[in-house]
């Protein structure tokens, strides 16, 4: 399974916010004492919670009133992990929230069409996210007693394993594919409003680009924080359609001189460019494939470009020559090419042609052999 990580994030921190609306919170705090501070909190910049507004708990209740952005709030309890996440949608609001400190994410809030759409689409995931937790213990205790039945031989074991692994792959697929469309009706149907787009900030990855387009087109208002961001996502989606030219960024390599893409991509070889980091276990696993690649193609003219999403420049490092990568390396820490070239996934690796145009993506494992093979032959 590919490792995640979200860059559409990093991009609020780069605009205002936009016209504040007045609102009106009616809280419920059973069993938190008098004098608790509850907090309210946006998300800015890189995930960084800023709080906005604060007040204590009188008699098991508390309220908010005021004017703040259309955006996504949270709730946080002093001493209590957790928080309570909800929008505030428009103005003269008034909602109703009853924190459950034993469980924050369980609090719920009335009085806001939007948010009763939101716990709803929270609950039609909640119910796939169930599935897969329990398929996740299926698997564990099914891999568990097959491997503890010492009446099997081993050959017999290594099939009845590799049949579950199968069995288990087949249905998660079937639940993600699930997931995602649950996911991607919500956006759709809520494009015009702060908590489609703001899912869909969270899984860009369920659109594809002509559902993009739309969404974007239909953006009530272009100019606020989460719309540019979206507007900025399309324009990455649309850099990585195939035969488009790549895009041009420049990075530290690991001798920390910046350099370009431009000096490998677009000189007459091909060129893959992959992202990966030393973290991700998947991207360490398809290593020793792309290492073989690249010994029996450099020489017919095929090139490649490490794009390191590492957060230690010393794991990166280490990593590069415990793997023998010995092509061209630089290091994305603050998601600059990410960003541009719509990754949300790692490992992700795209093939330029000897012009510098795009002519695959979403290669590995078998895939890039095959397409390796079909450029350079045996």
């Amino acid at each position: 399974m590919k490792k995640l990580f979200f860059s559409l994030t990093v991009l609020l921190a780069l605009f205002a916010c936009g016209q504040p609306v007045n609102y009106t919170i009616n809280g419920a705090a059973s069993g938190v004492a008098d004098g608790t501070v509850i907090t309210l909190s946006r998300i800015e910049g890189r995930n960084k919670p800023v709080v906005v507004d604060s007040t204590t708990v009188t008699n098991e209740a508390f309220k908010f009133t005021g004017n703040q952005m259309v955006e996504k709030y949270f709730l946080t309890v002093a001493d209590v992990k957790g928080a309570f996440g909800f929008f505030i949608t428009g103005a003269n609001e008034v909602m109703d929230i009853a924190l459950n400190t034993e469980k924050m994410s369980a609090g719920t809030v009335t009085g806001s069409a939007l948010n009763d759409a939101y716990v709803a689409y929270q609950k039609e995931k909640s119910v796939i996210n169930e599935s897969i937790s329990a398929l996740v213990t299926d698997y564990g205790n099914d891999k568990k007693a097959i491997n503890d039945n010492e009446k099997l031989k081993p050959a017999e074991k290594k099939k009845q394993l590799e049949a579950l692994d199968e069995k288990i792959n087949a249905r998660y697929e079937e639940l993600d594919a699930q997931q995602k469309e649950v996911t991607k009706t919500f956006i759709m149907a809520n494009g015009a409003n702060i908590a489609g787009q703001r899912e869909f900030l969270q899984t860009p990855y369920v659109l594809e680009a002509e559902e993009l387009s739309t969404l974007a087109a239909g953006l009530p208002d272009k100019t606020t924080p989460a719309a540019v961001a979206i507007q900025q996502r399309l324009e990455s989606v649309n850099n990585t359609l195939d035969g488009k030219p790549f895009v041009d960024v420049e990075l530290n390599d690991p001798q920390d001189q910046p350099v370009k893409l431009s000096n490998w991509i677009g000189k007459g070889t091909y060129v893959l460019v992959d992202f990966w980091a030393s973290w991700c276990g998947p991207c360490r696993r398809e290593n020793p494939n792309v290492v073989a690649m690249y010994k029996k193609y450099h020489e017919k003219g095929f090139d490649i470009v490490g794009i390191s999403r590492d957060r230690a420049k010393d794991k990166w490092v280490e990593a590069i020559a415990k793997d023998g990568l010995i092509w061209n390396h630089v290091w994305d820490k603050d998601a600059v090419a990410a960003q541009k070239y719509a990754v949300d996934f790692i490992p992700t690796m795209f093939l330029y042609d000897k012009e510098g145009n795009l002519i695959a993506r979403g290669l590995h494992g078998e895939s890039l052999r095959a397409k390796l093979k079909e450029i350079f032959g045996e």
